[in-house]
């Protein structure tokens, strides 16, 4: 299985086991698939903020890693 990293607001990143795909196509904004990704992860989408909120789920496999100084 190949690592794949998922970046949380700059300050986090999240690594866990999983098999990477890719595409030819360029979609204009990122693809989180549920297999492998949005499975390990709480995702909530903000009304009326262009974005969502993502926390590792109570069963993820991975390692949280923090930025030295910011937690």
């Amino acid at each position: 299985m190949a690592r794949k990293k998922g970046v949380v607001d700059g300050d986090e990143a999240f690594t866990w086991p999983a098999i990477a795909g890719s595409s030819d196509t360029r979609p204009r904004l990122g693809l989180l698939g549920q297999s492998g990704m949005l499975e390990h992860f709480d995702v909530t989408f903000l009304a009326g903020f262009p974005g969502v909120e993502i926390r590792p789920g109570p069963a993820f496999p991975g390692t949280r890693h923090v930025r030295r100084g910011r937690h």
